[in-house]
């Protein structure tokens, strides 16, 4: 836009670019969101790694509170 506002370059020029870069843009964001189960698959699997890990600690920890 500055550029544009300084006669170097054509605003036609410019206004093409802009949009081309926003084709970009939106092929990137079309290629993440058509891999939404993956990150589904992923965001639970690692809640269920938590879960399974306090579990886990839990039962470690269960003798360790009787020193009697």
């Amino acid at each position: 836009m500055f550029y544009a506002l300084l006669g170097k370059v054509d605003s036609w020029v410019l206004a093409e670019k802009i949009h081309a870069e926003n084709i970009v843009i939106a092929e990137e964001w079309q290629v993440i969101w058509e891999l939404w189960p993956l990150w589904t698959l992923a965001f639970l699997g690692g809640v269920l790694a938590v879960l399974l890990l306090m579990k886990l600690a839990s039962f470690g920890s269960a003798g360790a509170d009787k020193t009697e």
